[in-house]
């Protein structure tokens, strides 16, 4: 997917190196939505493997909502 050159840029910030693109703003904006909902227990598990599969399926979890989010604006043509 293209960078958008609205949406935030690398440390840089230079010219050259263009911001996220708008599918990874979209996954960014739904993971700080799962990890901040506060019945999301995400660190009650006992033992650091555990936790690591917990926060990578938050993580596939945050790319299938922003997949979803880019389709539904795809089928309304924005």
């Amino acid at each position: 997917l293209m960078a958008d050159p609205h949406l935030p840029m690398s440390k840089y910030n230079e010219p050259t190196t263009p911001g996220m693109s708008l599918h990874d703003y979209f996954a960014a904006k739904a993971m700080q939505g799962i990890i901040s909902n506060p019945s999301t227990n995400l660190n009650g598990h006992s033992s650091p493997k555990v936790l690591r599969e917990v926060w990578k399926s938050v993580a596939h979890m945050s790319l299938d909502i922003a997949d979803a989010m880019i389709a539904a604006k795809k089928e309304r043509g924005t």
